[in-house]
């Protein structure tokens, strides 16, 4: 049964949570012209949001850090909550997350606030209908691009965002993958070594790799800060300012570590030894402030090898019939 496009089918927004943003897959192409990608932050936990509602893995989703978040739904159709662990409520009644669950026209919706991870998805089947920007509705707020109103702007509270109606029911569980989600580990960040690499002394490469840091709570979708006790990475070599890949480890004065994530700028003049491969950086997203990481240095070989198995590999994460 087909999508059915219907003028007032749409989610009308109620609590916005904390800078709630319509994401896709990213805006590619554009980052030669200072255009962050942006995109979905934790790619695992939205493509399956997306599958559970038999949608292409790349359409429109709610991004929605650290939940909180209610809203009526004015479709008939399905949904699907995935990504940090948080409760959702339809019409007050607990529902699982990480499976398809059925909608009606004025069902109110809410997610609780997180209790383990940052970063949760809400789909619904055929996406949202946001107008594209530079060939993609991934909301940039720096670049004031993409979005609800094609500005850049996080959703509001009274915002109404245009979807579709589907009798179609889709129902689908992936609650194995949501079980399986968190650790307390120690995460090994492995890094790709960059070109100013060679230009750390001996000392520095030995401090980098031997300290053990931890997940500062200052983050956002630009990059994500290391904490450690001391100063230990001082005396950096002075760069010219040039690009900067996902993932870049930039170590500014302060000596503590910044992973440059979606958001990042497009080009910086602090010393970048190399960059965490993507597997790593996402892992690191779904993990609570304190969370204990050290650096590993790995071959780019490898590293191409092991992000190419990765990113085949999470398209295709088994959905099971409910």
């Amino acid at each position: 049964m087909p999508l059915i496009s219907e003028q007032n089918s749409h989610l009308k927004i109620v609590n916005p949570g904390i800078n709630t943003q319509v994401q896709d897959s990213g805006r590619i192409g554009y980052l030669f012209s200072g255009v962050a990608p942006a995109g979905f932050m934790e790619p695992r936990a939205a493509y399956t949001a997306n599958r559970l509602c038999g949608n292409p893995i790349g359409l429109p989703l709610l991004e929605i850090p650290m939940g909180n978040f209610s809203c009526i739904v004015q479709a008939n159709s399905t949904i699907s909550v995935t990504g940090a662990e948080a409760t959702l409520e339809i019409n007050g009644n607990i529902r699982h997350c990480w499976q398809s669950v059925q909608v009606q026209e004025g069902d109110e919706l809410s997610i609780s606030a997180t209790r383990k991870g940052t970063w949760v998805y809400l789909g619904i089947r055929g996406g949202f209908k946001v107008k594209p920007v530079l060939g993609s509705c991934a909301t940039n707020q720096r670049e004031k691009l993409g979005g609800l109103d094609g500005k850049g702007s996080p959703l509001k509270r009274g915002d109404t965002i245009p979807c579709f109606s589907s009798e179609q029911q889709v129902a689908m569980s992936a609650q194995h993958i949501g079980a399986q989600y968190f650790d307390d580990e120690t995460h090994i960040l492995r890094l790709i070594p960059g070109a100013q690499y060679a230009q750390l002394s001996k000392i520095q490469r030995r401090v980098l790799f031997q300290t053990g840091f931890t997940l500062s709570r200052d983050f956002n979708r630009m990059g994500y800060r290391l904490d450690t006790s001391t100063k230990v990475l001082t005396q950096l070599p002075k760069i010219t300012p040039d690009a900067i890949a996902y993932g870049a480890v930039q170590i500014p004065p302060s000596g503590k570590p910044i992973i440059l994530l979606n958001d990042r700028q497009s080009l910086g003049g602090y010393c970048k030894p190399g960059s965490v491969i993507s597997p790593d950086c996402h892992r690191l997203l779904q993990s609570p402030p304190g969370t204990k990481v050290r650096f590993a240095l790995i071959r780019p070989s490898i590293a191409q090898q092991l992000v190419k198995d990765y990113w085949a590999n999470i398209q295709k994460l088994p959905i099971l019939p409910m």
